[in-house]
Parts: C-alpha cells; structure tokens; sequence
C-alpha cells in the first residue's frame, strides 16, 4: 500500500482531504525539493508535470507569476482552496505525515493571523490530549515536538538542533512588526538560544513553511517576513485565495453535497411592505422565531437519539458605527435584546457583545459557547468574529444592514458550517420522507435578509460556488412535545433484545470478469479553459496518457489499495481476473493498453462493482436473541407552540396524518402519530379487537430490525389472546416490490423466524398494500391481505 493510501485509511480522511493529499503527491514527487536548487528547474519540472495531470483543479494555476519575484514568494508555495468545514486543519496534519515519510522532513512551521487559530493549534490541533488532535490514528508517526511563540525563549540553543521531528506554532504578530519592513519579535539575539531565533529557522535545510487561512498572510510585507526564514516549500489553507498557485478547490457547493457542512438557507420576506425603519427590528424578531424552532428541532432530536443536548446559537453582524465606535453601537443592540421591549425580556442574561475592546472573560465565554450549560443564546459581534471562530452551533446568522452580496460570502456564511453532530442527519437512508424533511433544521444555516425576493433569489442563481437555498418565513413557534409511556403497565409486550452479525466468506470468486460496456474508443484528452463571463469553453492542451508498465499490474495494485478484501496474497488470483477483464474489452483500434488506460477510471468502477456484488451475495445476517427484553422510553415530537393533541374517535380525516393522536387503550403509549389514514385505521382496528390483548407502534430507533443497509423501524407489533405476535407494516401498493423495501421484509421474516425458535413463541411478519386496509376490518381480515415474502 502506498503512504497516501495508508494515511488516507488509518486518519480516515475525507474526500477533499484524500484528494488533496493525492495531488500534493503527485507535485512533490516530480519536482525538486531544496536550498539550493535553482527556481527555473522547480517551474521547468511542475510545467512538465501540468501536461501529464488532469485533475490539478484550478486552470488559472501558474507558479511561474509566483515565483517572479513581483510580491510572492521566493520558494514553491502551493495551496489548497477547502471551503470552511472542508478539514483544512487535518489535511495539514496529512501533509506533515506525508512529507516525514516521503521526503524525511522533520521541521515543519505553522504560521497563521490572529490570536484565535493560533491557540486553536495550540490547545486542540496539535495537543496529543485533545479529541481534535491532528495525527490521531496514525500507528507509526512520532510525537513532534511544539515549539510555539510562547516558549520558544525556554529552549536551550544545543535543544534546537536535534534531529526531532519539531512543529513551530505561531502567528504573524509574533514574528513580524510593521515598523521596519523585516523586523521580527524573534529576531533578536537570545541568551538562552545563544543565537536570534531567526536564524536557528533560517538555518533548518529542510524547513516546510504551512500558511493556516493564507489569505491574511500574502501582504507585501508579511510576505516577505516569510521569505526571509528561507523555507524550501510552502503550503497554504484556505477558502478564499488570493494568489494563482491553487493546485485544489473544494468549493462550500461541493461541501455541502458531500455532506460535510451544514446546508445554507437565505431567508427572506416575500411581498413584504415594511418601512424602511422597521427593517432592523423585524430582522431580529424573524431571525429569533427561526431560533426558537431551530431549539425545538434539536431538543427532539437529541433527546429521541438519546445525544448530549445541542443548544443552537445566533450570530449577529451588526455594521461598524458611522462615528468609529463599535463598543457603543453593540451595546445599544444588546441592551435592546434583553429588555422587556424585545419579547418581553427573554433573552435577558443570554447575550453576549464582541468587539475590538472586549475582555478576556468575554472571550473565553464566546470560545466556551459550544458547552450545553452556557448559557448565551445571542453573540453580537463587530468584524470580531472571523478565521478559526467556528462554532458548530451558530444556528442563525442575522446580518443587520447588509445587502445578500455582502450575505454571500464566505466569512458571513462561514462562521456556522460546521455540523455538530459530525454529519448531515437528514440524509440518514433509515428515515422517512417526512422525517428527513423535519431534520433538514438540524442540518440547515438560516441567513436573514429582508431585501425584495425576487432580489434574493437573482443573486443566489447567479452564484457559482455557492449551494444556498432561498426560503420565506413561514409558521409559527415551534416545542418540543414528550410523548410519555402513560398506558397500563399490562399492555408492555415482552419483546427480546436481538442482536446482528454479519460474515462473508473468506474466499471470493475472481476466475470470471464480465465487461459492462459494448467497446472502448480511443479518446483525446484535453485541457479546457473556461471564459468565467462568457462561459465558453475552449480546448487548451492535450493530456498525455502512458501507463508506464503493465496495465494489468496497475489495476491490481489499486484494487489491493481500494479493497480492504485483499491483499498483496491476493495478486494473482487478481491478476487471473483483470487479465479475463481486459480480454474481453473491445477496442476497435489503436493499441489496446494505451486505450484501456485512457479509460481506467470507469474500469476500476466496474470490476470494483463486480467484486462488491460477490462479496454481498457472499454476506450472510445473523440474529442473536438475548435473554433480555427491549425498554421502550418516552420520545418527543416537533410540534407548534401551544399545539392541541387530537384524540382517535374525533380527529378529522385531514388531521390523520403527523399529528399526535391519543385515546388508545391497548397499548403502553395512549397517544402515537401515524404516517398515513390507513396506519390511523389499523390503529383503530386492534385497539378494538378481542383477539388482540396488547400492541406498540414502536418510536424510532427503540426495536429496530438491522440489515445490510440499515436499521428497520416496523410499524406495529401485536401479541393475540392465542399467543401469536406478529410484526406489521402498512406500505404504499406501488412501493411493494421496492428493492429496499423486500430487502427490509426479507430481514423482518428471517429476525421472526430467530425469535421463535430462540422462544417458542410463534412470529410472523405480515407487510400490507396499504390499499387493502379500510375502517371496519378485522385484525385478521387484514392480515390475511398480506403479500407473500421470499426469504
């Protein structure tokens, strides 16, 4: 396995990180690395090396401007342009790792601007002790020793040439003074050091200078602070670049598809006739009814997942004052908000201002603001809160006086990304249209503008980068409802906790390799360049393509690095199989490798897609039925403020569905909220009937059915007087034959089947066309209109 393929493995690193590392890979192994070698022949060999890669993201990319001398940097800088929430921070950590075991560097200086990111890396990123810690799980890489701008004075001057691996933290202000044009704080002779601590830096030959948010880095003079500590490689991290030496982007676009960051929403008001006055008052009151429902969403679903609670917080980015002073016009706004004017004093104790003058109790309540018990609920800033202030529960961000082009950027938007839940919880594939659609708050940004709509919406089409939806306010308040287990203690149904295995067969099939395409033409591969106005695209350069060696070879090596199936024990056998692979493929003309590896990419897709067919088809479940019983618990709901519950014998056919309905006698939640009229029917049906002594519609998560894709929440459980239980659900006719829905069913009747045997007590899964439900059925009568299940 390669050191990318392992370092991506064990740091389980991230597409945008993966990739990263991919392409900084395929630099630093063409070009020349060192103090002395000449800047023609590091832009001689990355000119080479631009004609033979295609997947260098940024066209505009040419270290040759950077190199020139007019304002960059004087050694190969390149940088990777991550949206924020992207993992800048553990990409960095990759490439130390990747430089140490490539190249054998050892001393590696972390610059960055400001006081926030600079204790960040201190405190979390590169702390051993931290949960954020840059290099967790890598199984060989040492311990480096920190040596920030805070301690650097204790070192000793024969301490700061040993051979350890070292990191240097600091930030910009602790190295440079704009007084003189290179004056550095560290610059002077130290008698503990012997020496400037300058010069021990400018004296390590294999220094790697990494730049964190190098858009605040790349002044003139700052610039040619780092120029003078002579590194021999820069990387740079950011998501707003400001130089031509990007070699790749990951847009919030792509961020927010991949589900890495939450999803951003501009809010506005439509057909809205205020005055202008008004504005900034109905702003805040909008933007804290969407954090009321924002708090609501999240208790529920805390609670319901049985997660440490979230407490969701506003961010609001109030104008510099027309007089200069920022303290005063904050605190105006704060005082506002937590007066009986504001909704009659709520937020009183629970806002927070930030400015240029705030202390240092004021800081470390804002850095504190993720902790449940904090019990800020507003944070008003003043161009305070930029780079490396990201908090994962800024919820609502309220921009007072802002147009959306000033919404649409990347440091307005960027101070609420990060998910705090570590992932987008509506793209969960166990839950239901109807529940992915209320989560969609849990992973959602709201930004609050009240210019026109129509304005809105033109300025977000017109953005590239951006994935941001545009929504009107619409509801009112919304709390978090429990729903508790209230029935008689008779009605709990015994139900045994079951647990999963699964297990595949050790040896997989791979004589035979089928080809899913007719035949592979020979193609000409081109780099493109796009007019960013116009839009028109024009072909730039040929690619050459050249597998260097056998392509038999090449597609086993990436199959035993893409597979966790095999290893190198398994070469021939995949040498058997991709030589029957590339036997068969029909290429028309040309030579065959040479076209083939033109075509790699949709290749490996296929045999990788054929290989994971025989491993499925090779994976046998197992349930496991445990002495013990399921606990069903009390759940919640979302549900508007001062919402009235309805009750089964009097609730209204249009109020069947996602309401709460209570009433129901048989089982230990009297009140249950049904996802269609014909579950409400079959509620009704064996509350009433004799046959039945006891049922449950099951909360989610609480008794689930695993299988291969997921978690399986049945609609109903029912024991009968004859000792029978039976394990129902009522789906949509024309989603019967669904592959995941018989994938669900096949699970349900084989997790039956172990239960009876484990029990003696019979199980039966019985799945029901929706169609074949009405009112006055029996609960067999409906049960006899299941479908067969092959299992």
């Amino acid at each position: 396995m390669s050191i990318v393929a392992e370092l991506i493995r064990e740091m389980s690193l991230w597409r945008p990180q993966s990739e990263g590392l991919e392409v900084l890979d395929d630099i630093i192994t063409a070009i020349p690395l060192g103090k002395n070698v000449p800047k023609s022949n590091t832009i001689s060999a990355l000119a080479s090396l631009r004609a033979l890669q295609t997947h260098i993201k940024n066209k505009s990319f040419d270290l040759n401007v950077e190199l020139a001398g007019n304002g960059g940097t004087d050694f190969p800088s390149f940088c990777f342009a991550i949206a924020t929430g992207g993992g800048k921070t553990r990409l960095m950590g990759a490439c130390i790792a990747y430089l140490y075991n490539t190249k054998g560097f050892k001393n590696f200086f972390i610059l960055s601007k400001g006081e926030t990111i600079y204790n960040k890396h201190r405190y979390e990123d590169f702390d051993p002790a931290s949960p954020k810690y840059v290099f967790k799980g890598l199984s060989s890489f040492p311990s480096p020793r920190l040596i920030d701008g805070d301690n650097y004075e204790r070192f000793s001057y024969p301490d700061l040439f040993s051979d350890d691996l070292t990191i240097y933290l600091f930030n910009i202000e602790k190295i440079f003074n704009e007084r003189t044009d290179v004056e550095f704080k560290f610059h002077r002779f130290h008698e503990n050091l012997g020496g400037s601590f300058a010069d021990i830096i400018r004296s390590k030959p294999d220094l790697v200078f990494l730049m964190d948010e190098s858009h605040n880095i790349r002044a003139e003079k700052s610039l040619k602070a780092v120029n003078a500590l002579n590194p021999i490689l820069g990387l740079e991290f950011t998501a707003t670049p400001k130089a031509r030496n990007v070699i790749y982007t990951y847009s919030l676009k792509q961020a927010t598809a991949d589900g890495l960051v939450k999803r951003a929403r501009v809010v506005t008001r439509k057909d809205d006739d205020s005055l202008i006055g008004e504005k900034e008052d109905i702003k805040l009151r909008d933007g804290i009814l969407i954090h009321e429902r924002k708090k609501a969403t999240l208790e529920t679903y805390c609670r319901n997942n049985r997660l440490p609670m979230v407490k969701p917080r506003v961010l609001i980015c109030a104008p510099p004052s027309e007089k200069g002073l920022p303290q005063k016009h904050i605190e105006r706004i704060k005082q506002y908000l937590q007066s009986d004017e504001f909704l009659g004093g709520k937020y009183s104790g629970k806002v927070i201002a930030v400015h240029q003058g705030s202390d240092d109790e004021q800081i470390t309540q804002l850095l504190e603001l993720e902790k449940t018990e904090n019990d800020i609920e507003i944070v008003v800033h003043v161009n305070k809160l930029k780079e490396g202030w990201d908090v994962k529960t800024i919820y609502t961000i309220i921009p007072l006086r802002a147009s959306v082009s000033d919404i649409l950027t990347v440091q307005t938007i960027g101070r609420g990304l990060r998910l705090p839940f570590g992932k987008q919880v509506s793209r969960d594939p166990n839950l239901t249209d109807e529940e992915s659609e209320e989560l969609l708050d849990v992973d959602t940004l709201d930004i609050i503008s009240h210019e026109k709509y129509s304005a809105v919406l033109a300025k977000v089409k017109a953005s590239r980068d951006w994935d941001v939806a545009v929504g009107t306010l619409n509801g009112g308040e919304k709390e978090c409802r429990e729903i508790r287990i209230d029935g008689d203690p008779r009605y709990k149904l015994k139900i045994p906790v079951v647990k999963t295995k699964f297990s595949t067969e050790a040896e997989i099939e791979l004589k035979k390799a089928k080809v899913s395409f007719d035949s592979f033409e020979d193609v000409d591969p081109k780099l493109v360049s796009t007019e960013l106005g116009s839009l028109e695209e024009k072909d730039y350069e040929s690619i050459l393509e050249e597998c260097y060696g056998s392509l038999m070879n090449f597609f086993v090596r990436v199959l035993i690095e893409e597979s966790y199936e095999f290893d190198i024990r398994d070469k021939e056998r995949l040498q058997e199989f991709v030589a029957s692979y590339i036997d068969k493929a029909k290429v028309p003309r040309g030579k065959k490798e040479v076209v083939l590896f033109k075509h790699r990419g949709k290749i490996l897709e296929d045999i990788l897609a054929q290989i994971q067919d025989k491993t499925a088809a090779l994976t046998t479940t197992e349930f496991e039925v445990t002495d013990d019983n399921v606990e069903f618990r009390a759940w919640w709901r979302n549900v508007p403020k001062g919402y009235k519950e309805k009750h089964k014998d009097s609730v209204l056919e249009e109020d069947l569905t996602g309401n709460i309905i209570g009433g129901y006698s048989k089982s230990i939640f009297s009140r249950n909220v049904l996802e269609s009229k014909q579950e409400k029917w079959f509620a009704d049906i064996i509350d009433i009937d004799g046959q039945i002594l006891r049922w449950i519609r099951p909360p989610r998560g609480q008794a689930p059915i695993t299988y291969k894709s997921g978690n399986y929440n049945p609609d109903f459980i029912v024991e009968t007087s004859t000792g029978l239980f039976f394990v129902v659900e009522v789906k949509a006719r024309d989603n019967i034959k669904d592959e995941d829905v018989q994938a669900k069913a096949k699970a349900a009747v084989t997790w039956c089947r172990a239960i009876s045997e484990a029990t003696g007590n019979k199980w039966e899964y019985k799945l029901i066309p929706h169609d074949l439900i009405t009112p006055n059925q029996s609960f067999v009568g409906v049960i006899s209109s299941a479908v067969k299940i092959n299992a």
